[in-house]
């Protein structure tokens, strides 16, 4: 209803959109690649601790990718016309009145 009175009063430049996650897509992946690479090379133990380490830490980037993506998943990628919001708007109330239900 926000980005609808922005709309209104002329204003769709102050809406916040939601940003490409391919680049952090990106450094997830390379991330969980180097941490394989790194568990199948190693030999020592100390090796195969910081292997471990390496993939919890591109395991918890994903998780953090994911979570990141949820928070963003209501927003627009460009700057919506009146007619998506409301549109929006009501299949929103729709979905609010079934889970009431």
């Amino acid at each position: 209803k926000k980005i609808l009175k922005l709309l209104t009063a002329g204003e769709a430049d102050k809406n916040s959109t939601k940003k490409s996650p391919q680049t952090m897509t990106d450094e997830v992946q390379k991330a969980l690649e180097k941490a394989k690479k790194l568990k199948d090379t190693a030999k020592t133990n100390e090796e195969k601790i910081r292997a471990t380490e390496a993939d919890e830490k591109a395991k918890a980037k994903k998780r953090a990718l994911a979570d990141s993506k949820f928070q963003k998943a209501h927003l627009w990628e460009k700057v919506p016309t009146k007619e998506q919001v409301v549109k929006k708007i009501e299949a929103w109330n729709g979905k609010i009145s079934k889970m009431e239900m």
